[in-house]
């Protein structure tokens, strides 16, 4: 992940020099390289266990899943952003059922230690301050039978 990101921040940086452009125009186009690398980290649709449909961005939407025996990881949610349009706060409701296995969802968070939000069965709803970094929301999960409904907005 970080090697990805070093290479995004590189090509953003040389960017303007091979194109001529002026320092707004660069910004921009370095705040792209930097969300579409902070995109690479989320689970992608053919590999997630349930159904997501995102909102007005990566960070919000909602997700539902029904869990047989699942051991892994789902980035389900976020991205990287320096300074996300939508502002830094994120209102999530969960709700986790667990028949079998165990099952954590958490937010995770660059340069922070990632905050359990449900630890097994149960329901959370709270509001997240997202800090100018990467920001997401992880289910990980050890022979889980269960289900999951996620939304984040």
């Amino acid at each position: 992940m970080r090697k990805t990101l070093f290479l995004a921040a590189l090509l953003a940086a040389s960017l303007p020099l091979l194109s001529g452009c002026d320092d707004t125009s660069f910004l921009g186009m370095y705040r792209a390289v930097v969300q579409a690398a902070g995109d690479l980290a989320l689970t992608g649709a053919d590999a997630l266990q349930g159904e997501r449909a995102f909102g007005v961005d990566h960070y919000t939407g909602r997700y539902e899943a029904r869990y047989d025996l699942f051991t892994g990881k789902e980035t389900l949610f976020g991205g990287i952003d320096l300074n996300r349009a939508a502002g830094d706060a994120l209102h999530v409701r969960a709700e986790l059922s667990c028949e079998d296995g165990q099952a954590t969802l958490m937010f995770t968070s660059s340069g922070a230690e990632p905050t359990a939000l449900l630890s097994g069965p149960g329901v959370y709803e709270g509001d997240l301050t997202l800090p100018d970094a990467g920001n997401y929301l992880v289910l990980e999960a050890v022979g889980l039978t269960g289900q999951l409904t996620l939304e984040a907005k």
